[in-house]
């Protein structure tokens, strides 16, 4: 266990490294969900080990907005597990609703000011980085992802709906 000591963190400095974690995510599923996939399995681990995460994280458990979000995954759960699919099926589907998982993590993390600041100009710059590209692709006539018409800057189809 002594071996382990060097990867706790102080307090703020977990924080910030479970803050930018949080961030790369959003911006890496935008464009490279594998690259997305991995970098959110990394901030689970990072709040698995990091006490001073765990804290937080209990401390979030009574928020509002976490049990909203328990009672919304009851009917999800529900539907998933409803039916005549095979457990296969039913893991596949729930496992792709992990996501929602992130919202207790950012509410733990993005907790003052300053940090939720920080998270509305990270989200705002990706969506005028995209935009902007769009714009610009369009005018002229460029092609930015593979097998796609120009103007589509990001190449994940959850986002193209956005």
């Amino acid at each position: 266990m002594a071996k382990y000591a060097s990867l706790i963190l102080p307090d703020e400095q977990a924080a910030a490294l479970a803050r930018f974690l949080l961030l790369a995510v959003i911006a890496c599923m935008m464009v490279a969900t594998s690259a997305a996939i991995g970098i959110e399995i990394l901030a689970y681990l990072t709040f698995a080990v990091q006490p001073a995460l765990r804290r937080r994280l209990g401390a979030v458990a009574h928020h509002p907005a976490t049990i909203g979000l328990g009672v919304f995954m009851i009917p999800i759960v529900l539907g998933c597990l409803h039916g005549a699919g095979t457990w296969n099926d039913v893991m596949v589907s729930m496992a792709g609703w992990r996501r929602v998982l992130m919202l207790p993590l950012a509410l733990s993390v993005f907790d003052d000011e300053s940090s939720k600041r920080l998270a509305l100009k990270a989200v705002l710059a990706i969506g005028l980085i995209g935009a902007g590209a769009s714009f610009v692709s369009a005018a002229f006539n460029v092609t930015l992802v593979p097998k796609h018409c120009c103007g589509i800057v990001y190449q994940n189809y959850n986002v193209q709906g956005l």
